[in-house]
């Protein structure tokens, strides 16, 4: 019995001896695990891999235990693969789902990396916002400098980390292969021609401009340094880009501008003006297109009419009389009416139509076939034009329409409503 419990007492000696070359507990409460001098918190673990840190897991399942360890500079939060976890750098840099250490020389320089690995992720940032109320950010980028590339997408596929897509703080944007608008017809309701365009751009007034405050200085340093940098440090924030570089995009900036003013453009064509959240006006530069398209075929078509009077007066004329250039501009300055788009129609139909200059009075009658006027729009622009018949405003059946110009009618065509 004494030799039995002799026995027991040598290995709890044994055992506290271990314990204690592994856990050591200082007066001040600090407890040090691996390490017999704790100094940095309450609780510190002086050994460094992955099986020699903090495990924290649920003993009631088989699932791997998270992990907080160290290695070198580095420390690690993962289940157990460091590829698919947090590494943060003594630096303050830190990388999600991959290691510094793992390729990626591109971006390893960042403050914050992001690497996807091909597994079955969707995306490698997926955010989703569902604030109580309208317009707020969902991503906020914040730029000091009207110089920074607030926002840089790079192609690395062949290795030379080419620009693609960037946006710098004064808000210009640079686009590698052009911007896409989404253009499909399954998107859309409501489609009407533009019938009026000649007469729209004649009225729209380009101007040169400068923005207000651009640089004006040119650049001397590659880095601006507001505070202290270790070296290392500054040789992996150095900029890619020279300072002869730097000080064209400068100067280019500096140079005049061509556009419209937002809020003129917004009397004539209010549809490619937008308000932003700001209050700000802006432009949809790419809407105009439509608009310059139809105005060419409007200002062609004119010219192709010129053209074929000029021959047929040229056909019945003398061998040695030349066409009567008043005659050819009278036949040019006539009123005309277009047959309406679409027709039949159900919702709206669009009614075109040349007035003269010189014509002082001018309107459109719509008939019932039993002679009743039903509708009368005055018209007060000039040259090519267009009015708007809202399905709501008759009862379905056919129509007739008229242009009368000073008093004379032009022309009448005929205009069906659907139910």
């Amino acid at each position: 019995m004494e030799t039995k419990k002799l026995f027991v007492t040598l290995l709890l000696s044994l055992f506290c001896i271990s314990i204690s070359a592994q856990l050591k507990v200082l007066s001040n409460g600090k407890v040090g695990i691996g390490t017999d001098n704790p100094q940095y918190g309450l609780l510190e673990i002086g050994k460094s891999g992955v099986n020699s840190g903090l495990a924290i897991y649920d003993s009631s399942t088989s699932l791997p235990a998270l992990k907080f360890y160290t290695s070198g500079n580095y420390g690690y939060l993962n289940f157990g693969d460091q590829k698919k976890g947090l590494c943060i750098r003594s630096d303050g840099r830190f990388t999600i789902g991959s290691i510094f250490t793992n390729g990626y020389s591109s971006i390893k320089n960042a403050l914050l990396n992001i690497c996807v690995n091909p597994e079955n992720y969707s995306a490698a940032i997926a955010i989703a916002a569902n604030y109580p109320t309208n317009y707020a950010d969902v991503i906020k980028i914040v730029s000091y400098n009207n110089t920074d590339v607030a926002l840089c997408v790079r192609d690395d596929t062949k290795g030379n980390y080419i620009s693609t897509f960037q946006v710098f703080g004064d808000g210009s944007v640079y686009a590698k292969d052009g911007y896409l608008t989404a253009s499909d017809e399954r998107y859309k309701e409501n489609i009407v021609g533009i019938h009026n365009g000649l007469n729209l751009i004649k009225k729209m007034r380009g101007v040169t401009y400068t923005l207000k405050g651009q640089v004006n200085n040119s650049t001397n340093k590659t880095i601006l340094q507001k505070t202290s940098f270790s070296n290392n440090d500054i040789n992996d924030m150095q900029s890619d880009v020279s300072i002869e570089i730097m000080n064209k995009i400068q100067a280019e900036k500096k140079r005049k501008k061509v556009g419209f003013i937002a809020q003129e453009l917004e009397e004539i064509f209010p549809e490619a003006v937008y308000t932003t959240t700001e209050g700000m006006k802006a432009i949809a530069y790419s809407e105009i297109i439509p608009l310059l398209v139809e105005a060419i075929k409007e200002q062609q078509n004119e010219i192709d009419e010129l053209k074929q009077v000029q021959t047929r007066s040229a056909i019945g004329e003398d061998e040695n009389e030349q066409p009567d250039m008043n005659s050819l501009m009278d036949e040019r300055l006539k009123a005309r009416l277009y047959s309406n788009i679409p027709n039949p129609f159900k919702e709206q139909t669009t009614i075109s139509f040349f007035i003269p200059e010189t014509a002082s009075g001018a309107s459109i009658h719509i008939y019932n076939l039993q002679g009743k006027q039903i509708k009368q729009v005055n018209i007060e622009e000039r040259g090519n034009g267009s009015a708007v018949i809202n399905g709501y405003e008759l009862t379905p059946g056919m129509y007739m329409y008229t242009l009368i110009v000073d008093g004379k009618e032009i022309d009448t065509k005929k205009m069906i409503l659907t139910e």
